[in-house]
């Protein structure tokens, strides 16, 4: 833009015209150019440029031309009176920066499906694994969307998909955006590649096979010891937490929507069951040739391709964790672990188990419980311990294992309060256990800054609602003003805004922010802002904050 200056005599004698006639008016350097139009309260009825470059304006002999038709925002005829046309010029030294995705290791991989939790998982034996996740109300969490992050001068500086909060003490309330309803999805995960595919689970029509009256033969005799299967409609959701089981080339999720099935190479959905009355599953497992679902003290057996036969049979407890493989069903429950190669047989094990999986031949991996603490062993089929790992003091503690069947690896969920890890360890040559990767997740719905410091619950801490900062001298009027910034969003992005609600600075275009939060920056003419959807936070660095001058364009006199 090229340098346009006027007298200061002049600026203070800007003319009072009529709707629709030419305003003129200068500015002092370089930039971007906000503008507005007020009534004679100070309210702003019209945004008339947002953040334009000269190219976007005529230019006349004595600065740049626009003008105003006497409509609102909501292309609304407005009263007469008197209308004050003056914005802003944002100098090309206001900078944006994204620093760093806060709160969520996931976030910085490739392909982020965006989540908040993840409610069940499945280690593959190439090392990738298969999440069943979601963005949880009760978590702050919402549904993603595509979106694009840039900065002031519009570069794109990450190409993300999705994420969303809920309310903390101390954030102004213009500030969040309400959680929205739970959702989950399957995604597949690779260390080297990040996320290959992800898939929203979407519940579609069917119906659901239940048990309804007991028989012990089928038509042709042969022994079931089960029950007769029905087919009724859908009927209200059970409350449960999802589960995921995965074979070769399925993964199966029963989620409060229903059962569904979808393919490990795309995530592509092939059958839909929808979820009906009956008792609420607690355990998953498949194999090559049948889903094993555990619920209160029985367990279904569906036939695949097509689950279209199903036995139900008694156990010997209420299994809580279950895993197969083509001839060994391993099962835990709080009264112990049983193993069935034929009929079901109890493992002596010294420790209770909360969670199970098949490892290498005649062995598999439980998650003890001792002591209110809860530990990583693996065991032979007999009950001989073959190894424990314990966590350090203050580490998250374990409490889903899923294993390797050809090598001496597995995967672990761990937590703490508001915390949750996943890692994958494997044995090296030397005998050590290694950590071959680790992602971490923390529950940020109440982010914000605590001592300078971003924070994942900052519910404690007073957030700033908005920075003051000097601005440099202006060549056109010798003064040094102040102005003083806030921060918003809605669904177009983020931004800095006048206090009269001038947009001035572009955060980033995304769509779906539930929450945000800004501090004072290293410098004076510096802040910091976070900006998060319930997934995981963004942290960006605003500078040159000083190069923003006030621009007048005269008043408008509407008959």
């Amino acid at each position: 833009m090229a340098c346009i200056a006027l007298a200061a005599a002049a600026l203070l004698a800007l003319p009072s015209l009529q709707a629709g006639e030419e305003l003129e008016f200068a500015v002092p350097d370089d930039g971007r150019v906000t503008l507005g139009v007020f009534d004679s309260a100070g309210k702003l009825v019209r945004l008339l440029h947002k953040l334009a470059r000269e190219e976007d304006f005529r230019i006349g002999d004595n600065g740049l031309i626009t003008t105003w038709d006497g409509k609102n925002d909501a292309g609304e005829r407005m009263a007469s009176g008197h209308y004050y046309v003056r914005g802003y010029l944002i100098g090309d030294d206001v900078l944006v920066s994204g620093e760093n995705f806060l709160f969520n290791d996931w976030a910085a991989d490739d392909g982020f499906p965006g989540f908040n939790r993840i409610k069940d998982f499945a280690l593959l034996e190439n090392g990738d694994v298969i999440l069943l996740a979601g963005a949880d109300s009760n978590h702050g969490g919402m549904a993603a969307v595509p979106s694009q992050i840039s900065d002031s001068a519009g570069n794109k500086w990450a190409q993300t998909a999705q994420r969303p909060p809920g309310q903390a003490d101390g954030i102004p309330s213009d500030n969040l955006a309400p959680p929205a309803p739970s959702e989950n999805l399957l995604a597949s995960f690779s260390p080297e590649k990040g996320f290959l595919w992800s898939s929203r689970i979407s519940p579609d029509s069917g119906l659901l096979r239940i048990p309804t009256a007991p028989r012990t033969a089928d038509s042709a005799g042969h022994p079931l010891g089960g029950s007769v299967v029905t087919f009724l409609p859908p009927s209200p959701h059970l409350s449960f937490t999802p589960l995921l089981a995965t074979n070769l080339s399925l993964a199966f999720v029963i989620t409060d929507g229903g059962t569904g099935i979808y393919s490990l190479d795309d995530g592509k959905k092939t059958r839909w069951i929808a979820q009906g009355s009956g008792v609420p599953p607690l355990a998953l497992a498949a194999n090559e040739s049948h889903v094993f679902i555990s619920s209160n003290g029985t367990l279904a057996e569906c036939l695949l391709p097509e689950l279209s036969s199903e036995t139900i049979s008694p156990i010997p407890s209420t299994f809580t964790s279950l895993d197969a493989d083509a001839a060994t069903l391993v099962g835990a429950s709080p009264d112990g672990v049983w193993i069935r190669k034929g009929a079901f047989a109890p493992v002596k094990l010294p420790t209770g188990a909360k969670s199970v999986a098949l490892g290498t031949p005649d062995t598999f991996w439980f998650v003890g419980v001792e002591k209110e603490t809860s530990f990583v062993g693996q065991a032979s089929s007999g009950g001989e311990i073959l190894r424990l790992l314990r966590p350090a003091d203050g580490d998250p503690k374990p409490d889903k294992i899923r294993a390797s069947r050809t090598s001496e690896k597995f995967a672990v969920i761990e937590s703490l309060p508001g915390v949750q890890r996943l890692r994958v360890m494997e044995r090296a040559e030397s005998g050590e256990w290694t950590i071959e990767w680790e992602r971490t997740l923390r529950e940020s719905g109440a982010f914000g800054f605590a001592d300078g410091k971003p924070v994942a619950d900052a519910a404690g801490a007073p957030q700033d609602k908005s920075l003051r900062v000097r601005l440099k001298e202006n060549p056109l009027t010798g003064k040094h003003d102040f102005l003083t910034l806030r921060a918003e969003f809605d669904e177009s992005g983020s931004r800095l805004v006048s206090p009269d609600g001038l947009p001035l600075v572009e955060v980033s275009t995304r769509n779906d922010i539930r929450r945000i939060a800004i501090h004072r920056g290293d410098k004076s003419d510096a802040l910091r802002l976070l900006q998060g959807n319930g997934s995981f936070v963004e942290e960006f660095s605003i500078s040159g904050l000083d190069d923003i001058l006030p621009l007048d364009a005269g008043g408008i006199d509407l008959p």
